[in-house]
Formats: structure tokens, sequence, C-alpha cells
């Protein structure tokens, strides 16, 4: 908590915390808190939200940048030594040449520091550094008005905000439906995160509105053909697997309530030989048993003490992680399927062909 207090102190100062600037700025070299105009990356910025208002989509612009062989975000943060792509820790295949995606267009003009105001309170994070952060509503964010020198206007970021809320219906609907697999999939081709999107349509003649969840790849086009996968395609899977996901987590729950008899035993003697602890001492007071005698029984009662609370320890951290397991026996399908990929899926990877492989922990 002290942690995210001196963060939170950090930011409400207007200072930028980020390891690295948002692409189109870099860091000042004379105040790392501070961030100023990249001048060759911050027109790319700049004609992004304009091809925009004039009606362009993000993947068109995204097509467009490309033609023209435009710097692409990660290729600037290697030139600025901050990160090396040239290798794949997923796959241990080549990265290979690295091109501007539909995501990374819409990542960069729903960013309101290209405005010149900081932003901060955006989101809660689970953990310190935790990949997991939730949105808060908007009234809760903070806003410092020009921190920064601004790439757009306020005027300009506002309008380009309205022309996408537009076009969210019926067709992608970015994130907002965040997949449990999100965090999870690789693309087995380039070894890069897998991108989410959520299509929504609605039938002719009724209200009903479908939505379809994939997982695509830009960044590795073989004859202009991404690597994409359906979700329903993993959750199906998946599915064999949940029942006996479940049966094991009873058998948890049977395990748990074994330990706690265990652990309200070990409670019992740990009280014992705390009151045989007073008991020697007055009885030393009194010079009823002599120092050497009281010393020898206390260090006797203690290493006693130390084993037992040893063994408590374990028996407590195994009550904690498995009634956190045994939750999941009260589960309906949707949120068995989460717990599973939670706590059983270290990563999924995709390949072109269609193959899925799921790698578990």
């Amino acid at each position: 908590e002290k942690v995210r207090s001196s963060i939170r102190q950090i930011k409400s100062q207007g200072k930028n915390i980020n390891w690295a600037a948002p692409f189109g700025y870099i860091k000042d070299p004379k105040d790392k808190h501070s961030i100023i105009i990249d001048e060759k990356t911050a027109f790319i910025v700049k004609e992004a939200f304009d091809l925009l208002l004039k009606g362009y989509s993000c993947i068109q612009v995204a097509n467009i940048f490309n033609e023209k062989s435009y710097i692409t975000r990660s290729e600037r943060k290697e030139e600025l030594k901050l990160s090396d792509y040239t290798g794949n820790l997923i796959t241990g295949s080549e990265v290979k040449k690295r091109v501007w995606t539909n995501a990374a267009i819409s990542q960069i003009t729903r960013n309101e520091l290209y405005t010149g105001d900081y932003v901060y309170n955006k989101f809660k994070e689970t953990k310190i550094g935790g990949r997991k952060r939730i949105l808060l509503p908007e009234d809760e964010w903070k806003i410092l008005p020009n921190t920064h020198e601004a790439i757009i206007s306020r005027e300009v970021f506002d309008e380009v905000k309205k022309i996408k809320e537009k076009r969210s219906f019926g067709g992608y609907t970015g994130n907002k439906n965040r997949s449990i697999f999100s965090d999870k999939i690789f693309c087995k081709e380039c070894g890069r995160h897998m991108s989410f999107r959520c299509d929504s349509r609605q039938k002719k003649n009724s209200d009903k509105i479908y939505k379809y969840k994939s997982y695509y790849c830009n960044l590795c086009k073989d004859e202009k053909t991404p690597n994409n996968i359906r979700e329903k395609y993993i959750i199906e899977l998946i599915k064999p697997k949940l029942k006996d996901f479940k049966i094991q987590n009873t058998l948890n729950e049977e395990k748990v309530i074994e330990h706690k008899n265990v652990e309200e035993d070990i409670l019992k003697e740990i009280s014992i030989l705390n009151s045989n602890l007073q008991i020697i001492y007055e009885n030393y007071k009194r010079k009823n048993i002599s120092k050497e005698e009281y010393l020898n029984e206390k260090t006797l009662i203690q290493d006693k003490k130390v084993l037992l609370e040893n063994r408590l320890d374990e028996f407590q951290s195994y009550i904690v992680n498995s009634e956190k397991a045994t939750d999941i026996t009260v589960l309906d399908e949707e949120n068995l399927l989460k717990a599973y990929v939670d706590n059983k899926i270290d990563k999924i990877i995709v390949s072109r062909s269609g193959e899925i492989e799921i790698v578990e922990t």
C-alpha cells in the first residue's frame, strides 16, 4: 500500500513514471519524469488522427502506414534501445518484420496524453506490477491539463472519439467484453500475443444481437492471410476437462476439512506449550528450580513450539489455497471455465493452419 501511495503521489504531480514514453514522444534527457516531442514519430500520430477525421477506419490507416513503411512502435523502441524484439521467447521462431495493426492505431487514437494532458487513475491494478487491471469509471479519472507539449488538439481528440463510438455498434466492439484468454493466446508463427476482437451482428427482423469472439495476428501475413481463430474452438477443446477439474476440487474440499481439524489440534498444543513456558518461569522466579533447569526446559519447549508453528504455517497455507479452489465447486459453466483457465493454463499457441496447442501449468 505504501508503494501504491508513493506512485499516486508522483502521478498527482503530472510526472510520467512509465518505463518508456508513448509513441510520438521520448523521455526528456534532463528529467526522467518528463516527456518531449519525438520529431521522428510525432507526425505519424498526427496523421493517424487526421485520417480518422477524414473517414478512414483504423485498419485502413494501418494499411496506409504499412504501404508508406512508417516506423512502428516496437521498431522505434529498438532504435532507442528500450526493447529487443529480434527473438521470440514463446515459440523460438524469428520475429518477422513489424507492421502497423488495427489495434495499434486504435490504442494511439484513444490516448488522451497526445492532447498535452496527463490522465491517471484510469485503472486499478490487482497487484503492484501486475498485468491484470480494472478500468475505473470515467468520473474517477484524474486529469492534469498542459503537463507537456501536445501533438493534437483536444477538439480533434474528442471528434475522433465520437467517430469511433458511432462505429462501435454492429461491428468491431473492441475489448469491452474482454476475453478470459486475452493474456494467454500467442501466434505460433511470430510468437506475439494475438489480439482479441468481438464482432456483433443483428439478424434481420429480430432484436437479438449475436456476438462472435475471435483472436487474430496481423503481424505475420502469408499471402495476405492473417492467423486467426474463433474463440469457440478453443472452448470446445477445454470443455471436456472441466468435469475432472470440478471433481478434483471437490476432493480438495474434503482435505480442507481434515486439515482444519489438524490445525485446531496444533493450536491447542501450542497453547499448552505457552502455558508451560509461563509455569516454568514462575517456578524459576520463586526459586523452585535452578536457572540451569529453567533454561533447559525453556529451550526444549521453545524447540517444540517452533516445530509446531512451522507445521501450522504449512497447514494454513494449504487451507487458504484450497479454499480458493473449493469455491470452484459452486460455479456455473462460464465461471468454471474462467477458473480453469486462470488456474491450469499457462499459454495457448495457435498456428495459421488452425492447430491449437494448450500448455498447462
